[in-house]
């Protein structure tokens, strides 16, 4: 099977500048993520960005710029199947080959490591699934989360919570996708219009290696954990 990653790194982010460019240790984001993906057993690699200043970091890791992301795929609120569509396509055109499985991967969770990302593949390619993705055990329980209407209170999950279900040790485990990497097959993805495709399931990643980074407090997280954890480049 041909697989490709996609990694997207945009140069106009928000809520924190210039975000994929921050450094943890010595090496931007876009700097890591690179690096895991070229040491996985996915066969091809490329970035998705319209910044230049991100093209040359991931060209000193390795990854060549193929083609330059449009400025409507930079905007706010972009749909990431978009992203992933032109990528795909320009890819294919570019590297004259036909892919079966595509990795979404987001420079944001630096620490995703090369094993978890074969994991993922070994897992979707073993399990004939459609999707798989790398997850965190969720800490904050949405059974004991709460929503206003109209100026009251409402559980977000139905029902009165009970007293057995307010210790966090006897609810049900629950996970969230930690931004690292999304492995998808191709002709799911374009049959269901969606990057979640059923048949669908998650690998799960330790807290310290699944850090996404959308704010400076995460940034702060993310040196602290390479120091604590003494996580190296990939």
């Amino acid at each position: 099977m041909n697989t490709l990653a996609i990694i997207v790194a945009r140069g106009n982010s928000k809520r924190l500048p210039k975000k994929n460019l921050k450094k943890i240790g010595k090496y931007p984001l876009v700097y890591w993520a690179c690096k895991a993906a070229k040491k996985s057993r996915i066969n091809d690699v490329v970035v998705s960005t319209e910044d230049k200043e991100i093209a040359k970091v991931a060209e000193k890791a390795g990854v060549k710029k193929l083609f330059w992301r449009p400025k409507k795929l930079t905007r706010d609120y972009t749909k990431d199947l978009d992203i992933i569509f032109h990528a795909l396509k320009n890819a294919e055109k570019k590297l004259k080959k036909k892919y079966d499985i595509v990795c979404y991967m987001q420079p944001t969770t630096p620490f995703l490591r090369s094993k978890d990302i074969n994991k993922c593949l070994d897992k979707l390619i073993n399990q004939k699934l459609s999707c798989v993705f790398t997850a965190r055990l969720v800490k904050e329980h949405p059974r004991l989360m709460w929503k206003f209407e109209k100026n009251k209170l409402k559980s977000v999950l139905q029902g009165r919570i009970k007293q057995s279900e307010q210790f966090f040790q006897k609810l049900q485990k629950n996970y969230i996708p930690d931004g690292g990497i999304w492995c998808m097959r191709v002709n799911a993805i374009i049959k269901q219009k969606s990057q979640y495709a059923y048949p669908i399931s998650a690998v799960e990643v330790k807290k310290q290696y699944s850090i996404d980074i959308d704010h400076f407090e995460d940034l702060f997280l993310a040196r602290n954990y390479l120091k604590k954890f003494k996580i190296k480049l990939n």
